[in-house]
This record gives structure tokens, sequence and C-alpha cells, in this order.
């Protein structure tokens, strides 16, 4: 019975955008236009810009070659796109895509300023992630050896759709939404948004690490990245939650954070290369084949007190090439002010994650997690 309920209601919405298409193929003169069916009021007849605006900006770190590239989406009164991390099954996904550069390169994933609103629809029998209003997702970068910041130029759309709260939708693409971002200001005057690494004793790579912001409000969430740039020809291995086998020893990310905060999924910049390992009944090897960036969305409580808040964990990983250094970790720390909603800060402020010189043994790390 249940199958046959979630099958009516997809078959329903199917039908719904047959109907949306076949009116739209049946206008004869003039510009195709979205008409107002009768059973599904709310579908907008104008053009997808006219209920939605991209614009883009990019701001660099004071003293350094690091930037941050914002892309915020400004929807009209009670309508909204769906998030970057929508599942699929549901409603489009929003989608940021880059031309490619030689003048940059990425140190993490796109992450919005705020979480989405998250709520059950009958029609696709699933939780959908919207965001009504304004959104901004930003990813930080580093320009390249040649690469300069007045001369930087970062080209991109956004893919989606934008939907109305009475109900309908409208996709958008490239044609509708296609941005060219250049430098409009700075991220901070602090020398700390540098961004310097460290190198551990023994390892053939640096780590560094910053948070998206220096404030944030109760029920915000926090990116954490961590970047490992090894040297020419070395690599480490892919992030694993915990070691997939005795032999093999991934990149490991331990954090310790307030009570009531929570942490999502982790994300990669960089590709992960797969090869069967030499070793008999051994999961394959996974590593990364240059720098690479992971993200750690760090979720703050709508309890949590104004107040600043120590973050600390361990990062764990190995540096190899034709041989390997040893496995090795790190301490990492970092503080974060939380602030009351709608004081938090807005520059784009990249907050400096410090790292301990002094190695830490691998295996204390897999025993924390």
């Amino acid at each position: 019975m249940q199958l046959r309920i979630r099958l009516a209601r997809r078959c329903s919405f199917f039908l719904f955008s047959m109907s949306l298409l076949a009116t739209m193929a049946g206008a004869d003169e003039g510009p195709v236009q979205f008409q107002l069916l009768p059973d599904f009021g709310g579908l907008n007849s104008a053009a997808p810009d006219a209920n939605l605006r991209i614009t883009a900006r990019v701001r660099m770190a004071a003293n350094s070659r690091v930037g941050m590239l914002e892309v915020t989406a400004t929807m009209n009164e009670s309508w909204h796109v769906y998030s970057i991390t929508q599942p699929p099954g549901g409603p489009m996904k929003t989608t940021i895509k880059l031309a490619p550069s030689e003048d940059y390169r990425l140190l993490g994933s796109f992450a919005p300023d705020h979480a989405a609103h998250v709520h059950f629809i009958d029609v696709f029998d699933m939780d959908v992630e919207e965001h009504p209003g304004q959104v901004t997702w930003s990813v930080p970068f580093e320009l390249s050896a040649a690469g300069t910041s007045s001369a930087l130029v970062i080209k991109g759309h956004v893919e989606g759709q934008v939907c109305s709260d009475r109900g309908g939708c409208i996709p958008f693409g490239q044609k509708e939404n296609s941005f060219s971002a250049k430098l409009s200001g700075t991220l901070s005057p602090s020398a700390s948004s540098t961004l310097a690494g460290i190198r551990l004793p023994n390892t053939h790579g640096s780590i560094r690490g910053w948070l998206s912001t220096t404030k944030a409000s109760p029920g915000d969430t926090v990116q954490l990245y961590v970047s490992i740039d090894p040297d020419k020809d070395w690599h480490v291995y892919a992030y694993a939650k915990i070691p997939p086998s005795l032999f093999q020893k991934p990149t490991l990310l331990e954090t310790r954070i307030p009570p009531g905060w929570t942490t999502g999924p982790v994300a990669t910049s960089a590709p992960v290369i797969s090869t069967p390992s030499p070793l008999p009944n051994d999961p394959p090897t996974r590593y990364y084949a240059g720098p690479v960036t992971w993200s750690l969305p760090l979720h703050i409580p709508v309890s949590a007190q104004p107040g600043t808040y120590p973050l600390e964990g361990h990062v764990a990983f190995q540096t190899c090439a034709a041989t390997c250094d040893a496995p090795t970790a790190t301490a990492w720390q970092s503080k974060l002010q939380v602030v009351s909603a709608g004081t938090a800060d807005t520059s784009g402020l990249l907050a400096a994650v410090g790292f301990s010189a002094q190695p830490s043994p691998y295996d204390s790390v897999v025993d924390r997690l």
C-alpha cells in the first residue's frame, strides 16, 4: 500500500511536469511563458531571474595569496532554492560550476553561510533542504604562482531550480545565471589570515588549517578546513573515519567540540585515486595525487550561549612516494566566538587554526576515534 501511495505521488508530479511542458509547447506566438495551471497554484509566469538573482565576488586575505569566492542567491519573497547538498530522489539541488582556470586552486568545497531549512515533502516522500530569502555559498582558494589578485576573474554559473512556497518551480542554468567574480575587498587586516602551514619532522609535506569565520551565531554552521600540501611526487592517503585495515594509514580527523555541538560529513577537494592493495585480502589503497583540503561542518546548537568556545583535535596522516614516511599526527586548536543572532561576522574573515610542531603518535589518534 505504501509503495502504491509513493508511486501515485510521483506520477502526479510527473503529470504536472508534462502538463507544464505541453502548455509551453502550445504557444504559437511570442516568447515561451510558464502558464499558471488551474490545479497547481503559485507557478509564476515570469522568467527565473525575475524571482532569483545570482551575484558573486572575490575577497583576498591581507598579506596573503588566499582568498574567498562568495556566490549569493537572492530570492523574492515566498520563493526559495534548494541546498547544494540536497539528496537525490527529490527536487533539483543547487550546483555551482566554475570554469577551468590556471590562476587559482580551490582549498575546499562550497559551504552555505547558514543551514538550510529541512522539512518533509509528500510528493517526494523525503526531506528537502530549502534556502529561502538569501543564501551565500563560499569557498576558499589560493592564487597560483603566476596569478595576481588584481587581474583575477573567476567565472562560473549556478544550476538548479527556484520554487514558490505555494507550489511550482522554474529551472535555471548557465544561460540565466552565469557570473564573473572580481576582487572587491579584503577579508581581514590581520596577518593571521596568511594561513601559514607547518611541517612536522620527518614528513614530506606541510599542513595548515582555518575556520570559515571568526564569529558565528547560535544555529549557524562553521566549516573547519584542513589542508595538506605534499612535496612534489609525494602524496597522502584518503580520509577515513577509521583505518580500514591494520596495514593502511588513511588521513584521520579527530575533533573535540563543546557539548551539544555536532559535526557533519567530511568533504574533500581532490579526487580519490584507488589502486589494488599489494597485500592479499586488503582493501584498495586510496590516496590523493597532490594537494588536498578537507572541510568538516561544525553545527552550533540554537541553545548555545554567547561566548568564546575552544575547538581542538588531531590530524593523523602519512606521506608517501616510492617509500613512505612513518605515520604521524599533530594536535590542532582554534577558538570561535559565538555572538547573538544578527551580529555574526559577515566579513568573510578566516580564523587560523594552530598546529603543534611536536608530533603525536598516529595510533594515539586511532584510539581517540
